[in-house]
């Protein structure tokens, strides 16, 4: 997906314009196209959901270690962007516990494989806790 937005950390107050774009499971965030990206976001361990403020179409991505807050133009568009990054996480954590193609099969690795991607997902720096509501052991 590709499209522009308006963000910024949700600490920050400035709000910048950005092109974003996602692929690989990573969204790239460039304030000039033609340039290197600005920010990066692993989409790994993130989490997607509508902010609630004074500003419209505002949407918050949240990892272990940070929360960038993004704008789109419309409803629409921001509802895509929320869909597709929700997506982009699913299939990352996905393909993390060892789901293949063939799962709705019933293939998948043996349980102390996905066992030890599970604790490798979990040792990830700064997610000990649920992005959410903070509980520590997600």
């Amino acid at each position: 997906k590709v499209g522009g937005s308006r963000g910024r950390q949700t600490k920050d107050l400035r709000n910048n314009r950005y092109w974003a774009v996602l692929s690989a499971g990573k969204l790239f965030l460039y304030r000039n196209w033609r340039a290197s990206p600005k920010d990066t976001i692993d989409l790994l361990l993130c989490t997607v959901k509508e902010a609630r403020g004074p500003e419209r179409f505002c949407f918050e991505i949240i990892s272990p270690s940070s929360s960038r807050m993004l704008q789109a133009e419309n409803l629409l568009s921001m509802q895509r962007w929320m869909a597709v990054i929700h997506n982009a996480t699913g299939r990352l954590l996905d393909a993390q516990v060892g789901r293949t193609e063939n799962a709705g099969r019933g293939r998948f690795e043996s349980a102390g494989t996905r066992m030890r991607r599970w604790e490798s997902i979990l040792a990830v720096p700064g997610n000990a806790g649920c992005v959410d509501c903070g509980a520590e052991g997600p």
